[in-house]
């Protein structure tokens, strides 16, 4: 205890003279608080960023930021267009895309369209090296139709001539390389002849490579017209775009958003019929932070409105209040400063640590009990502050050193804005308590020169606090204690992050329209390729996973073996520049039933061609049910005639022999998918909605199998979520481990330093019992409370301790002294205060950590100052030397489960009612 009586010296010391010279101490409070409130006013920032969440040596965030650097910032704000009538959400779409580019120092790489009609012209180079050699073969063989002989073939082509010629190739011992062809082309030839007689829609006629059904949709898709951003159900179109700046400044991306809200707007008046919204991670962040902001702003002004009413409700004047709100906002200023000096700005977590301060930083409150209490028993100003010295210093400076160390654990939390606040708000603690011994004597000691008190009064025996009543607190406490471990039991974890916002944001309304639509639209994995090979691989292996919905790169934009395919291309284009201007219309007489003879005959030598076998039976019979089958076989050969005249022109327009290269691909997918040295980006969407965790992990680990150094959005969150569960369960092992290290040395005591702990456990159990009951579930937001309230917790069980150590006539029986007791309770309802007042927040992950903290602080203070007393007093009734240190302490545990179930106690020996 001697090293203990020094710090009390040392604390007496420091009191007394701050006491003694209050001048000198409230001129260099003044300088101090002008220089702290100044940096704090010009020098620091918020940063409401995800990027600034998590630590800058976490390899997912090494990996996000070697992204930013190739490619840039890629956080879009999201504008969304609804309606009924997809034409119209094109024409906004466009309209809100020429508003934005007017305005390219707000808003740019504006995205909502692809248009790839300039690559039309050489789309032939998208097709392979061997398909396009049968296409060059397919072509060769039309010579008949090139050139100036051309109309005399084209006036011999019909359904009649080609089943003729096919028929011949069937009995023909050696078929030309022609015949062949035509063997291959006949089947899609007769299928799309059945469906044209009986006027059904069918296959094209025409197909020069295996594949061209699938890419002429694609072509007709994506090269004939502009592809827009919409949801597969095509009732929201979406457009990106990047807000200029908004890295750089919050104050510029809220006024981006406020600008892209107005111009929104506009449109939105000019298509009724339509709704337009905006949401996007940037879009969030900023209403986020703007919703924060005001929260936090209502909850300072709340929570020290609610104190001082309390204070002055308490002391019945204004006096001792405002001394105490005076002290306390003095070292929360101190703290800014100190936050601006150390780190610089402040996140979306430690913006509300005024609100903390004020909640947890009110260790005035036990200083003037004490100092009151010595003047009322008669002693001057100096002695008293001397006495409040003594007796609430030691308690003062070891609560706020638990709590400070609770808020210090977090800077083990692999998490930056979670560590910022841990250590923002941990030195808080200790500023305001050295604020509380240093300043609050000088205010007191002047305050006095005004006072109308006398130090002429009796000195009397302070009353103690009847508060607790042992055979009721009891067996109360064993029946609270069950129902709460029935409840902890109810309680979940909800990982999604947009449970947090507010309701009422537009973004969020919106980022929930997309879930709903297109659930994972703004949910992908970025990949980098260094190479077109590379790239093309990686999306191969994304689209073969089922948690990806759909990939987007633009390297097979760029063919390959483009040295190989341009001179086959050339071919192709030269010969097909031979095609006539206008077809010559078919001449051959067409009858119907040689037609049927010629399609059963050939039915009848395709023996093991199935296809074409099925596809001639299916023609002769579709000819004899049709009516004017003679007529309608005429206009059939015109239509077939039109068909490949059609499809020999879009060959010859798609066949310019002109390389594609990088700067072909549209810019707006350039410079989103092509870094300045070259590298190619693969997006991955989700299919499912990753705001919730076991979408998102599956998404995760699917991922991974294809490329484990993907990023983006999805894993920044996965990790960040991770690192807070991980992070807050060791801030919570570290915390308690330093607190009970520090509660060991001021109470000495293993009994003592039990019964200190008993508040906190039973609070904790309570807390959590009552969160159960009550439906809240712990979230990212409020995993925070669990190790403050292992500092905040044990505040008051150490209050409450060191006034049993300290009482004056250890032989009587103990009760919690009136002043002490008055102070814990008013230092517990400022706490409460502070952490309601956060609870009234339209951000709920603001709410749920005010609501579950303050839990957490009622439950802490009902057992410091119900409980922890009544077991104190029960303990006294054990004889002394009989039970010491731990087993006197299970010995009152014993005695009091008993008289919970009002049994007989033997206690030394003999034996006691209960």
């Amino acid at each position: 205890m001697a090293v203990m009586r020094r710090y009390e010296r040392w604390l007496v010391a420091m009191a007394v003279t701050a006491a003694r010279r209050p001048v000198w101490t409230l001129m260099a409070t003044l300088l101090t608080v002008t220089a702290a409130l100044g940096a704090a006013c010009w020098q620091l920032k918020y940063f409401p960023q995800r990027d600034a969440l998590l630590s800058a040596d976490n390899p997912c965030q090494k990996r996000w930021l070697q992204y930013i650097q190739r490619f840039g910032a890629d956080e879009d704000a999201v504008i969304v267009i609804t309606g009924a009538n997809p034409a119209r959400q094109k024409e906004a779409a466009d309209a809100v895309a020429a508003r934005l580019t007017a305005r390219p120092e707000l808003f740019d790489r504006v995205f909502y369209r692809v248009d790839l009609r300039p690559l039309q012209y050489r789309a032939l180079l998208y097709l392979s090296v061997p398909e396009l050699e049968q296409l060059w073969e397919s072509i060769r063989h039309l010579e008949p139709l090139l050139g100036e002989q051309g109309r005399w073939g084209w006036r011999m082509l019909s359904i009649q001539t080609l089943l003729s010629r096919a028929a011949a190739a069937l009995v023909s011992d050696s078929p030309s390389k022609m015949d062949a062809l035509l063997l291959a082309q006949l089947p899609a030839l007769l299928r799309a002849g059945s469906a044209r007689l009986h006027a059904e829609s069918g296959p094209p006629p025409w197909q020069w490579t295996p594949h061209q059904q699938h890419q002429q949709e694609s072509w007709s898709e994506a090269l004939q017209q502009p592809q827009y951003l919409q949801t597969p159900d095509g009732t929201t179109t979406v457009l990106l775009c990047r807000l200029v700046g908004a890295d750089a400044s919050p104050q510029e991306s809220r006024q981006a958003v406020v600008t892209l809200r107005a111009l929104l707007d506009e449109v939105q008046a000019d298509y009724p019929d339509l709704t337009l919204g905006l949401t996007g991670l940037p879009v969030l962040e900023s209403d986020e932070m703007t919703q924060a902001d005001q929260d936090a702003r209502r909850a300072t002004l709340i929570a020290l409105l609610g104190v001082i009413a309390l204070y002055a409700w308490v002391y019945r004047g204004l006096r001792y209040p405002l001394l105490t709100v005076l002290t306390l906002v003095i070292g929360t200023i101190w703290a800014l400063g100190w936050a601006t000096w150390t780190v610089g700005h402040l996140n979306i977590l430690s913006a509300a640590f005024a609100v903390m301060m004020i909640g947890v930083g009110d260790y005035g409150v036990l200083w003037v009990a004490r100092y009151d209490e010595g003047r009322q028993q008669g002693l001057a100003p100096l002695a008293a502050i001397e006495y409040a010295g003594r007796m609430a210093g030691p308690s003062i400076v070891t609560a706020a050193l638990t709590t400070g160390t609770a808020f210090g654990a977090l800077l083990a939390v692999d998490f930056q804005a979670v560590a910022e606040l841990g250590w923002i708000a941990g030195c808080g603690v200790l500023f305001c308590a050295l604020s509380c011994c240093t300043v609050l004597p000088a205010l007191l000691v002047i305050s006095e020169r005004w006072s109308q008190r006398t130090t002429s009064r009796d000195v009397r025996q302070e009353q103690p606090a009847q508060l607790t009543i042992p055979r009721l607190v009891l067996p109360l406490a064993a029946i609270l204690l069950v129902l709460a471990g029935v409840g902890i039991g109810k309680i979940h974890y909800d990982h999604n992050l947009l449970h947090l916002q507010a309701r009422n944001l537009e973004s969020v309304y919106w980022q929930q329209h997309l879930n709903t639509h297109a659930a994972g639209m703004t949910w992908d994995a970025l990949s980098i390729a260094e190479s077109r090979e590379e790239a093309a691989d990686l999306a191969q292996r994304y689209r073969a996973i089922p948690e990806v919905n759909h990939v987007v790169e633009v390297a097979s934009l760029l063919p390959g073996e483009q040295e190989r395919k341009l001179p086959l291309l050339q071919e192709i284009h030269q010969r097909l520049q031979r095609l006539p201007e206008v077809p010559p219309l078919p001449a051959v007489a067409v009858e119907a039933e040689r037609v049927v003879r010629l399609a059963e005959q050939v039915a009848a030598l395709a023996a093991g061609r199935t296809e074409l076998q099925e596809a001639a039976r299916r023609f002769a019979q579709r000819v004899r049910e049709a009516p004017e089958a003679s007529q309608r076989l005429r206009d059939l050969d015109r239509w077939l005639s039109a068909e490949l005249f059609t499809g020999l022109r879009q060959l010859r327009e798609m066949s310019h022999p002109v390389a594609v290269t990088q700067a072909d691909i549209p810019v707006a997918l350039r410079e989103r998918y092509v870094s300045q040295d070259g590298a190619f980006l693969v997006r991955a969407f989700a299919r499912e909605d990753l705001w919730e965790y076991a979408a998102l992990e599956r998404f995760i680990q699917a991922v991974a199998t294809v490329d484990p150094q993907a990023t983006g959005k999805t894993f920044r969150t996965y990790e960040g979520l991770r690192q807070m569960q991980r992070g807050f369960a060791w801030a919570c092992v570290y915390a308690l481990a330093v607190v009970a290290f520090i509660l060991w040395l001021d109470l000495r005591r293993g009994w003592a330093w039990l019964a200190a702990l008993l508040p906190l456990t039973a609070g904790l159990l309570l807390t959590a019992g009552t969160m159960g009951w009550c439906g809240v579930d712990w979230n990212p937001a409020n995993l925070v409370a669990l190790p403050l309230l292992l500092g905040i917790g044990l505040d008051n069980g150490v209050h409450v301790l060191h006034d049993y150590l300290h009482r004056h006539d250890k032989s009587q029986p103990w009760q919690l002294g009136r002043s002490v007791a008055r102070g814990i309770i008013v230092a517990g309802l400022t706490t409460l205060i502070g952490f309601a007042a956060l609870a009234l927040a339209r951000h709920r992950g603001m709410a749920s950590l005010g609501i579950v903290m303050s839990l957490g602080v009622a439950w802490c203070l009902l057992t410091a100052v119900v409980l922890l007393p009544a077991l104190l007093q029960e303990s006294q009734k054990f004889p002394h030397g009989r039970r010491l240190g731990l087993l006197r302490t299970f010995a009152v545990f014993r005695r009091l489960f008993q008289r919970a179930l009002s049994l007989p106690v033997q206690a030394g020996g003999s034996r006691t009612a209960s």
